[in-house]
């Protein structure tokens, strides 16, 4: 069943309005196919393959919030590697960041209020025993409104949020940028573009997920 989430325009801090929209939540048992493509380090198409992600439960309560959707691969049928979104009041989109050995929590998207979010996934203090220096270590993760715009995936043209996705800390980025778009009406992110700049700490300079189709319940 899907759940709709009134959500009001508003004014950021750009002077950039924001739309009217209704956030839809999936229901259980919605599907988004996704074509994932990944480029190397000498811009070649390394990997080229569809993934179905599917909406185990919807509406839940989870980590402290209460609108959640778990998904996860069509084959993950025992929620091995679930996947946590929560459609917020006012309209925003929230992912569970749940990554070993450093801070657990919810990022927001801010689709409705704009603006930019902060979520800190680290911040420590370590000593090291060689030099004896002790040292902050700090990893934040910045999401800025971008632009409302239209983009044709699943064969359609859709309304969505252009996010700007970031980390870094307070006196600097890391050498990425991700754009991750979101279309409220089926409550989901349609497009994802991360490019990398030199140097490359993994074997991929800049890989995009496409919607190719979906199915709403």
């Amino acid at each position: 069943m899907v759940t709709l989430i009134a959500a009001a325009g508003c004014e950021n801090s750009t002077s950039t309005m924001i739309p009217h929209f209704t956030l839809v939540r999936p229901g259980v048992g919605s599907e988004f196919v996704f074509r994932r493509m990944y480029w190397d380090t000498n811009n070649v198409l390394v990997q080229n393959y569809l993934d179905t992600e599917v909406v185990y439960k919807s509406g839940i309560s989870f980590a402290g919030k209460d609108s959640v959707i778990v998904m996860s691969s069509i084959h993950d049928t025992s929620l091995q590697f679930p996947i946590y979104y929560n459609y917020e009041p006012n309209g925003d989109f929230d992912d569970y960041s749940d990554v070993p050995g450093v801070r657990d929590g919810w990022r927001t998207y801010p689709i409705a209020t704009g603006g930019s979010t902060t979520f800190i996934q680290e911040d420590t203090t370590l000593y090291d025993t060689t030099t004896g220096v002790t040292q902050n270590v700090q990893r934040d993760f910045f999401l800025t409104y971008e632009k409302d715009t239209s983009l044709v995936e699943a064969g359609q043209s859709m309304n969505a949020i252009d996010i700007l996705f970031q980390a870094g800390d307070e006196y600097s980025l890391q050498n990425f940028r991700a754009d991750i778009w979101i279309a409220p009406s089926i409550g989901m992110e349609i497009r994802t573009v991360e490019i990398i700049y030199p140097p490359y700490p993994q074997d991929y300079s800049r890989w995009e997920f496409d919607l190719v189709s979906y199915t709403l319940k």
